[in-house]
């Protein structure tokens, strides 16, 4: 798979160092090289700086058709990945049918890669989490701020709840 060539030059990278600027231009450069992949158009990347807009209150980001635009909360890797599945799956004439099923894609495919590329990360989050029975209190007792381990561990959560994680 081409992805992971480019998610393993990507982690080299260290995607989450740097400022925002030096971020931005990671993240969108590895969205630029995944489109060039699938041959498609370059959505518009956005990740705002202020966290307070009204989209973000439940949502670490979206994805809209057209005119293409990925919108992500934090600098997270799931989360680029996520939305640009849905902008893959976009062409699939099926798209529009199955909600559910196009969610569960997007959520597989985004965590597998991340799985795949970064194991040592989903592993001691893994191990941790696995010790707690509340995800939702391990955060809160490591009082976890850093964004991009929150989206993870919301996506162990989602993955867990749903019966998932035994597909990773």
């Amino acid at each position: 798979m081409q992805e992971l060539q480019l998610l393993s030059s990507f982690k080299k990278q260290n995607p989450w160092a740097g400022t925002y600027e030096i971020k931005y231009h990671k993240f969108h450069t590895f969205l630029v090289n995944l489109c060039d992949i699938y041959q498609i158009n370059c959505p518009k990347f956005l990740v705002p700086k202020n966290k307070n807009l009204k989209w973000m209150k439940d949502r670490h980001g979206d994805c809209r058709i057209s005119p293409p635009r990925i919108r992500i909360k934090y600098f997270s890797v799931i989360d680029l990945l996520h939305e640009f599945k849905h902008l893959i799956d976009s062409s699939n004439k099926d798209f529009h049918k199955d909600l559910n099923k196009r969610e569960w894609d997007a959520i597989y495919y985004s965590n597998l890669l991340f799985y795949i590329t970064w194991p040592e990360r989903i592993k001691k989050i893994n191990e941790i989490v696995s010790m707690n029975n509340s995800i939702s209190r391990f955060k809160e007792i490591l009082n976890i701020k850093d964004p991009h381990y929150c989206a993870i561990i919301d996506s162990i959560e989602y993955l867990r709840t749903n019966e998932l994680s035994a597909m990773l």
